[in-house]
């Protein structure tokens, strides 16, 4: 499911897309906003901070860590692992829990829009509480199946995809990392930096219907440079963990 055309809706496979450039914008604007969350909550001043992101894709996160001065290293079992290593990321291509990574290894881990994807969420986080050093952190993004507008758009939530096997609502996330070792510091909703054509895509490729007949509308009598712009959109459901050695 994950091959070459998982992610062309982003653009990102023809260099000559004017949008790309875009995207790339977009994804570092939210990517630093979640390091200054999570970042609250893991000791500061450390000397070498190590952040793994889990589903890393295109290495958004992964450049924006290393922004921030965290050695960063990402995993993702897509082919967009390719574009993460030409610049020069250390990224694994294998599931965490063939990696055998040492405990206690990892400052900050993040999982945006990847744990509704896994078969064995239980087990996922197990091992993320393995790896994590004691007074470190999680971030996890992942939609909200209890949000209002998921009652409301009901067959059209764009969520709904063939690739999401675990849906979560607050408690039922809550529960999970309760039960695989942390301490929840913060569960609400989530946001993203996004631009009309970027939703649109994203509505084409996953939600056809008259959700997207009224954006497609609207985008084809909009401005370029509006359709374009990047706007702070509430989304899906962040929460932020601790282990519970650390509480």
């Amino acid at each position: 499911m994950y091959d070459n055309e998982f992610y062309d809706y982003w653009g990102l496979r023809e260099s000559s897309n004017q949008h790309s450039g875009d995207l790339w914008t977009m994804k570092m604007k939210t990517s630093l906003a979640y390091l200054n969350l999570v970042e609250r909550c893991v000791p500061q001043g450390l000397p070498s901070p190590q952040l793994l992101d889990i589903g890393c894709a295109h290495g958004f996160m992964l450049e924006a860590a290393q922004q921030r001065g965290f050695q960063a290293s990402g995993i993702d079992i897509s082919p967009a692992v390719s574009v993460a290593r030409q610049q020069g990321f250390n990224v694994y291509d294998r599931p965490l829990h063939e990696l055998g990574l040492p405990a206690n290894t990892f400052d900050i881990i993040t999982l945006i829009d990847v744990l509704e994807h896994v078969p064995d969420p239980r087990r996922l986080m197990q091992e993320v509480c393995r790896i994590l050093k004691p007074k470190g952190a999680v971030l996890i993004v992942t939609p909200d199946i209890g949000s209002w507008i998921a009652r409301i758009m009901k067959d059209s939530w764009p969520h709904y995809k063939s690739e999401h096997i675990f849906y979560f609502n607050r408690r039922s996330l809550c529960m999970l990392l309760r039960k695989t070792g942390f301490s929840v510091e913060h569960v609400g909703r989530a946001f993203k930096y996004l631009n009309l054509t970027y939703i649109l895509g994203h509505f084409q490729k996953y939600s056809p219907g008259w959700v997207t007949t009224l954006l497609t509308s609207l985008h084809s009598v909009l401005p370029l440079a509006l359709t374009r712009t990047t706007l702070r959109f509430q989304t899906e459901m962040l929460s932020i963990a601790r282990p519970k050695t650390a509480a």
